[in-house]
């Protein structure tokens, strides 16, 4: 359920929960991915990397296929996660079974078209539903473990 009212894919959710209170852009996420001298401006989804406004330019204007790519803006690591780089940080709502990632409402249209998707709600009621029994036998494992060692002490 807190999932389901995050709006958000339940596996990200737990792995939020792993890097509460890290540091949410690491250094190299800040950097060009490029010239790695001049801090990020922008993200090009397509090459899954940051640039500063030069080498986006540099790189992008040799190539034929490359030209098409389109700058967007720099996404905190952690909000990359939770909104679609593709479509300028649009939130994801809905889950793309056949690609197995959350997608937003636009990339039913282009990105996904033609692909199967649910809402992310039910979605992640599926993933709640499996996690239970996982965690259950996770708790029961480590209980299990403390006797163990209990035993040996």
């Amino acid at each position: 359920q807190v999932a389901e009212s995050l709006n958000l894919p339940l596996p990200n959710l737990v792995e939020r929960k792993k890097t509460a209170g890290a540091s949410v852009i690491p250094d190299e996420d800040r950097q060009c991915g490029e010239c790695v001298e001049k801090e990020a401006s922008s993200y090009c989804p397509q090459c899954e990397a940051n640039y500063c406004g030069e080498c986006f330019e540099n790189v992008h204007k040799r190539s034929k296929i490359l030209k098409r790519h389109q700058a967007s803006p720099l996404i905190d690591s952690e909000d990359r996660r939770m909104a679609c780089v593709s479509h300028n940080g649009r939130p994801f709502d809905l889950y793309c079974t056949q690609c197995d990632e959350s997608i937003c409402s636009f990339c039913v249209t282009d990105i996904h078209k033609g692909h199967q998707f649910v809402t992310l709600a039910s979605k992640n009621k599926e993933l709640e539903a499996k996690l239970d029994p996982t965690m259950n036998a996770a708790i029961d494992v480590v209980n299990q473990l403390k006797a163990s060692k209990e035993m040996l002490d």
